[in-house]
């Protein structure tokens, strides 16, 4: 009932109000309001975005299906990057796949976010696809997320 009634907020032009609806819909925690969380990851707005990340965080494991559909049905790219790092922020295991994936796309952001998250759901062939990735990888930002991810591996106990 609450996604209900902040409804017609989430369009208001001004997006400290769509933030505030956001996080209140994170503080309700209603499964509910899991779509219209996920539709804000392409906000205009990077605090709106931000926010309704950090909700959807909050409200983790009830989350993860619908999260793991929206990648496999996302054509936006700032909501498939924040989609990537929120399947490796909460470990969502299923979504390996879609992962893997993004590994190849043509935008680099995308790539990144794909190495954070691969070595975050427990893949066991993390190690060598982005060692693999990190031979013909160019752009910086990839890189480094290479380099923090193998580290990330030499010291997690998911790696043994």
């Amino acid at each position: 009932p609450t996604a209900n009634m902040l409804e017609p907020l989430i369009a208001d032009s001004i997006d400290m109000v769509r933030k505030c609806v956001m996080y209140g819909l994170g503080i309700n925690k209603s499964p509910a309001s899991i779509p219209v969380l996920i539709k804000s990851l392409n906000d205009e707005s990077f605090v709106v975005r931000l926010t309704a990340y950090d909700a959807l965080v909050s409200i983790d494991s009830i989350a993860h299906t619908q999260i793991v559909a929206a990648m496999t049905n996302s054509k936006d790219q700032r909501e498939h990057v924040l989609l990537l790092r929120l399947a490796g922020q909460l470990g969502i295991s299923e979504a390996k796949n879609r992962i893997q994936e993004s590994l190849l796309d043509s935008v680099s952001t995308v790539r990144g976010w794909a190495v954070w998250s691969l070595v975050r759901v427990g893949d066991k062939t993390a190690k060598s696809r982005i060692e693999k990735l990190s031979k013909f990888e160019q752009d910086v930002f990839v890189l480094s997320q290479i380099g923090e991810a193998l580290s990330y591996l030499s010291t997690s106990k998911s790696d043994e």
